[in-house]
Parts: C-alpha cells; sequence; structure tokens
C-alpha cells in the first residue's frame, strides 16, 4: 500500500479537536500496556542490571503512532491523560468490589468454596 501525497491545501492543516481526542484515547490505551511492561522491564533492570527498560521504550515509541496526533491539542492530552488513570482505575475498582462481596458472602456462610 503507498501513501499518496498530500495536496499543498491539506499540507500546513492543523489536527482537528476530535481527531486530537480519538487519537489521545487509543493512544492512552497503549500507553496502559506500555505502563505495565515498562514497570516490569525497570524491575528486571534492578535485579539483573541489563538495559532491557530502553529498548521496551523504543518499542512502544515506534507502536504508537497516535501520542504525536493526541499531544498537538489539549483535548487530546487530557484525553490520553484520563484514559491512563480511568483504565487501572475500574479495573481496581471492579476488583475491590468483587472482594467486598465475596468478604459480605464468606462472613455470611453463602460462599462457595
Amino acid at each position: 500500500m503507498s501513501l499518496e501525497p498530500l495536496f499543498p491545501a491539506e499540507q500546513n492543516n492543523e489536527v482537528s479537536w476530535y481527531t486530537s481526542g480519538l487519537a489521545g484515547i487509543a493512544s492512552g490505551g497503549i500507553k496502559v500496556v506500555e505502563g505495565a511492561f515498562s514497570l516490569g522491564a525497570e524491575l528486571i533492570d534492578l535485579g539483573a542490571d541489563t538495559n532491557t527498560a530502553a529498548s521496551v521504550e523504543q518499542f512502544f515509541d515506534k507502536l504508537n503512532p497516535f501520542e504525536e496526533i493526541a499531544e498537538e491539542r489539549a483535548i487530546g492530552r487530557l484525553t490520553e491523560a484520563f484514559v491512563q488513570i480511568a483504565v487501572p482505575g475500574g479495573a481496581g475498582a471492579k476488583a475491590a468490589t468483587m472482594a467486598a462481596k465475596a468478604l459480605k458472602a464468606k462472613r455470611a456462610g453463602k460462599y462457595l468454596n
């Protein structure tokens, strides 16, 4: 697949707010995964004195084409940050709710083993 060159009228256009926002959602989702892998790589570097974290960062820099588009407008940066906070936070809240229900059922004697 070859990319067509841009027409002169399209070369200096700014990214629209909705394009930047959608790119922020995509980039934020990728960065959630990147954060998990980066943490693992940092721990490996700490224990084994390697340079794994740098290669993980380079891999995700190449993998995430949406980051540059998201950072062109404030809405993209805010959306990206919100996704990075909300996705792990939502998963943690769900896990906490399930644990609370299980604990309540255990105390009531209705918990299945």
